[in-house]
């Protein structure tokens, strides 16, 4: 029989805090002790969800704070080995397509990778193609400020290639992650076209909520 281990992560924007009961003390209860969980549904953990709580920590400027329960059929030491080095592209109920550590201070040759992964017979990055292509100055269906669609739609044009596409995507992201590590959220511009005005962080938070 395979031995369970119960997880319990404290995600503070990138940084992630994992820890694992001592081994002769109740797992629930030591969770109880040092977590926002008042309550655990071992069946739900053990049939394979993840438990979600909102952390204490929601204003701080460097990020979110959230904390996930979860139980897999590893030993402490191989699960933390495990997420250490995770890679969520692998998992494709996640739809993530493309992820990386990034330095500090990030660089933009960092992101030049984005064009060889705008593949459009994928179709959520077809959307993202088309949604890029009908951005304007004023109107966009992508979460932007005003100013990053007027720099969107300028850096496009009319050239629809992923690698054009790719490229102008990769000088917004870059821009937005230099001016997150340097200012926090305080530093991000809010998505304001064909919405209601929100800020990024506003809208990170919801799921949390």
């Amino acid at each position: 029989m395979k031995r369970l281990s119960i997880f319990m992560m404290a995600a503070i924007c990138c940084a992630v805090s994992i820890k694992a009961p001592a081994q002769n003390s109740d797992p629930f209860e030591g969770l109880k002790a040092f977590t926002n969980f008042s309550k655990i549904d071992i069946k739900r953990l053990l049939e394979g969800e993840i438990l979600s709580q909102r952390g204490p920590l929601m204003t701080f400027p460097q990020g979110v704070s959230s904390q996930l329960c979860f139980a897999v059929p590893a030993t402490p030491l191989e699960t933390v080995k495990r997420l250490q080095t995770w890679d969520p592209t692998r998992c494709s109920t996640l739809k993530i397509y493309a992820a990386h550590w990034l330095q500090d201070p990030c660089e933009l040759k960092e992101f030049s990778s984005l064009s060889l992964l705008l593949d459009p017979g994928i179709r959520p990055l077809k959307r993202l193609l088309d949604q890029t292509l009908a951005t304007s100055a004023s109107s966009s269906g992508l979460n932007l400020s005003r100013i990053e669609a007027a720099e969107l739609a300028g850096c496009v044009g009319k050239d629809s290639s992923p690698k054009t596409v790719g490229s102008c995507w990769a000088r917004l992201l870059f821009a937005r992650a230099a001016d997150f590590q340097h200012k926090g959220f305080a530093g991000a511009l809010p998505y304001e076209l064909d919405i209601e005005s929100v800020t990024s962080v506003s809208h990170l938070r919801l799921p949390a909520a």
